[in-house]
């Protein structure tokens, strides 16, 4: 278990600020474009696509790039973009076949969603490995150790709580909610498990049911240190779910993810 403490870690560990904490999603109006010609091979940082297709793109965009596979999709910054060739920063984390199954290996392009203020004591990123130890009455020692299920959770509370941040804190689509506003119809928000299981399979922001990336940005106190975190294909967390209401105090809202594909932690000096 580890926790990005803004106010009680240690010094080695300690977290001067979270300066952005938010998601990587596909955009309403989805951008794509199709790897052709040339396979995509780990630590690639170059990936062709159909002819026209990289106009599409800009250069520090962020996509995401793969089949349809949630735990083999990578999540790049675009460093450079030609007419059919894309550059990314780093090298992608896995191959990607022309004729991935189920659907064809693409690109595609993400936007950023900052949920909000995280409240003050921070983020936490746990790992439960599930090994169940069996011991008999003849020998010293346990008799069997059997691999059980893996449980890999970020979890955090945001401070300025709305619909949107509501929203996406139970995976809702953009289109969840009705009314005007106004006294005589206010907004609302229909939170019910029959809605929350269906908008996270069919997001439309989403690729196969999961949150293509979870990041956040901040400073270590004790060297100054710039990082950023990616958590990459996430789906909302099992269990529950608490906002707090407090007088005088900003509604929290929860948010939990459950994290599949590699964590990448990128850490790079002050400017």
């Amino acid at each position: 278990m580890s926790t990005l403490d803004s106010i009680n870690a240690g010094p080695s560990e300690a977290v001067s600020e979270l300066t952005r904490v938010g998601l990587l999603v596909i955009p309403a109006a989805p951008v794509t474009g199709l790897i052709t010609s040339t396979p995509v091979v780990k630590r690639d940082d170059t990936v062709q696509l159909d002819a026209g297709e990289g106009a599409a793109f800009t250069a520090e965009d962020f996509v995401a790039i793969g089949g349809f596979d949630p735990n083999e999709i990578d999540i790049a910054q675009l460093e450079g973009v030609s007419i059919d060739e894309l550059t990314i920063k780093n090298g992608t984390q896995f191959g990607h076949p022309l004729n991935s199954v189920p659907r064809p290996s693409v690109v595609n392009l993400l936007e950023e969603l900052i949920l909000g203020e995280v409240e003050e004591s921070g983020i936490e990123d746990g790992l439960t490995l599930g090994i169940p130890v069996k011991h008999v009455g003849t020998r010293h020692g346990p008799w069997v150790n059997n691999p059980g299920f893996h449980d890999n959770e970020v979890s955090f509370q945001i401070l300025n709580s709305s619909l949107e941040t509501w929203k996406q804190a139970f995976g809702l689509k953009d289109s969840a909610g009705q009314g005007a506003g106004t006294l005589i119809e206010p907004f609302s928000l229909d939170i019910n498990m029959e809605e929350i299981v269906r908008d996270a399979v069919t997001n439309p922001a989403f690729i196969n049911g999961r949150i293509p990336c979870v990041f956040m940005e901040g400073e270590f106190v004790h060297s100054g240190d710039q990082f950023r975190i990616e958590f990459w294909s996430c789906s909302l967390a099992e269990g529950d779910r608490t906002s707090t209401l407090v007088v005088g105090d900003n509604t929290m809202v929860q948010f939990r993810f459950n994290w599949f594909a590699n964590k990448r932690i990128k850490r790079f000096p002050l400017s």
